[in-house]
């Protein structure tokens, strides 16, 4: 029977490169020897990437499905507070389209159309190299829309249910106000080279007045967002409620560092 496959927050090939870079710092210098200070050196630049290391492995872990799940939780936790019951939603970072998946099935009377930037260039080359070497695969290498529609597919949700987009979210291509229900997880602090509070208003743009709105994010984390309040303030929004992560999910401890979820908090209100 097919599974979905739903991408991880942490991906792990990031545990493994940082596991691989701890490891050549650590045993060069037992391999070769390039003197005494030298080789105290590259013990000494082993330390944060072995601390970086192990933070990684653990946060993986609670985030994965064999772990703690939390990824998971956190997405139940956003369809559990979406409560919109007819009409249009937009899902900001669908990521693999759990949310959107979620919400479908939670209430069949609305559609929701899940967008995301899928940063899969490494992907299209190793698939463009595949089909060049006509090797076979096992299993496709699937694209982010390409593997959200599947996911959608495999968990028997219809696509007339569920669209999918592959769009830049500082600049939405729809209109204002051409959605009745907006939502977002951990997808805002997580864009390079923006402003991003800016993109949580560009979201709210196209939510319609009166429209709800659920976002989960690093809000609190004055390096992405600014001053709390002020963000808060500029919204521009008629009702809103603000819950820390943690009043509603038990994190482990892991989780709860600031680098983590520690920042975290639920924005639920009214355009």
């Amino acid at each position: 029977m097919k599974k979905p496959h739903y991408r991880s927050w942490i991906p792990k090939r990031k545990v493994v490169i940082f596991l691989a870079v701890s490891l050549f710092l650590l045993l060069l210098p037992l391999i070769y020897d390039f003197g005494q200070l030298a080789n105290i050196l590259m013990i000494i630049a082993a330390v944060p990437a072995i601390i970086m290391t192990f933070k990684l492995s653990l946060t993986y872990n609670a985030f994965s499905p064999s772990g703690g799940n939390y990824q998971d939780k956190i997405y139940d936790l956003a369809a559990q507070e979406f409560d919109l019951e007819e009409g249009k939603a937009l899902d900001v970072g669908t990521l693999s389209g759990a949310l959107p998946i979620k919400l479908a099935k939670k209430n069949p009377k609305i559609t929701i159309e899940g967008v995301d930037h899928w940063r899969d260039d490494a992907l299209i080359k190793r698939r463009d190299n595949k089909k060049k070497k006509n090797k076979k695969n096992r299993q496709p290498l699937l694209l982010g829309d390409e593997e959200c529609r599947q996911n959608a597919e495999v968990e028997g949700v219809s696509l007339k249910q569920v669209k999918f987009s592959r769009v830049h979210i500082n600049r939405l291509p729809f209109k204002d106000g051409a959605f009745d229900g907006l939502t977002s997880v951990l997808t805002y602090q997580q864009a390079a080279g923006e402003k991003n509070e800016n993109l949580v208003y560009e979201s709210l743009r196209t939510l319609r007045i009166g429209g709800e709105f659920v976002l989960i994010d690093q809000f609190k984390d004055k390096n992405a967002f600014g001053d709390f309040d002020k963000f808060i303030k500029n919204m521009d929004v008629s009702e809103i409620e603000i819950i820390p992560l943690e009043e509603k999910i038990d994190l482990p401890w892991i989780l709860k560092l600031k680098s983590n979820l520690g920042n975290v908090v639920i924005l639920k209100g009214i355009k």
